[in-house]
């Protein structure tokens, strides 16, 4: 893998993505290999001359915040298959645990597999969350004409990363998406509480008080509990070893995602 910090352009066989066309002198790039290597680039280089280098890419969608470039990168291939619930002009984003879009990518509808970058968390700006730390979950929507709706990946296992968490040069690939409510209810939600957490074994779950579904997976992404609550509950997960928890509640309208620590 060739990756252009700069512009986010990349090549990258093993995402199927490919639309670096130069190396210029004097910038950077990350380059990722499986043996360690050296090349000497021949001089002249036939390269054009670098008068116009290529521009970062200023990507927006309506209600969503911009983007954070902070260097810090995991790569998310976007398979054809992925897109199929997409339109031309959609965005789909990746978002950390505080609702902050920290990656974002068109959707171009040229039949190829599209590149999503998610930023991790700049630990120089210790006032602001501009992206996400290792070992959070992300999570992804897709906004259509301003309207945002709820995604959930299916990722890859050929990839290093097909646990859904935030790895810094991390390597994911997502084969599939489907396509969930619009994201306008999340307020309905909003008052839900997990505590303690970290907890030994027990969660207790507030803020319920219409009928929600209650999802339960580990660090892995496999499902371990699901069950169907309309009012505040227990959860128990003594049973299970300790490390992060992850609980999506499902309603009509709204899906939110809490991570949560066994100890």
């Amino acid at each position: 893998m060739i990756f252009d910090i700069n512009t986010n352009h990349l090549i990258w066989p093993g995402g199927g993505l490919n639309d670096l066309d130069w190396l210029y002198p004097d910038y950077a790039y990350l380059i990722s290999m499986y043996h360690a290597s050296t090349y000497t680039f021949p001089m002249p280089t036939m390269a054009p001359a670098p008068v116009n280098p290529p521009q970062p890419q200023i990507t927006r969608a309506d209600g969503w915040n911009d983007v954070v470039n902070t260097g810090i990168v995991h790569f998310i291939s976007i398979t054809t298959d992925g897109q199929k619930n997409f339109n031309t002009g959609d965005f789909v984003g990746v978002f950390n645990p505080e609702g902050t879009c920290v990656g974002i990518a068109e959707c171009t509808g040229n039949g190829s597999n599209l590149f999503l970058a998610a930023y991790g968390d700049d630990g120089y700006t210790e006032s602001v969350v501009d992206g996400l730390l290792d070992g959070e979950h992300m999570t992804f929507k897709l906004n259509r004409n301003g309207v945002t709706y709820q995604l959930t990946p299916t990722y890859s296992t050929e990839m290093p990363n097909y646990d859904g968490l935030f790895a810094i040069n991390g390597m994911s690939q997502i084969v599939e998406f489907k396509l969930g409510p619009t994201a306008i209810g999340e307020a309905e939600l909003s008052s839900l509480s997990i505590y303690p957490n970290p907890s030994t074994g027990i969660f207790n779950i507030d803020g319920i008080s219409d009928a929600v579904e209650m999802v339960v997976t580990n660090a892995h992404g496999q499902v371990i509990y699901t069950r169907s609550i309309g009012e505040n509950t227990l959860l128990d997960l003594s049973g299970q070893p300790k490390g992060i928890f992850f609980i999506e509640f499902r309603s009509e309208n709204s899906v939110r995602i809490e991570k949560v620590v066994l100890r």
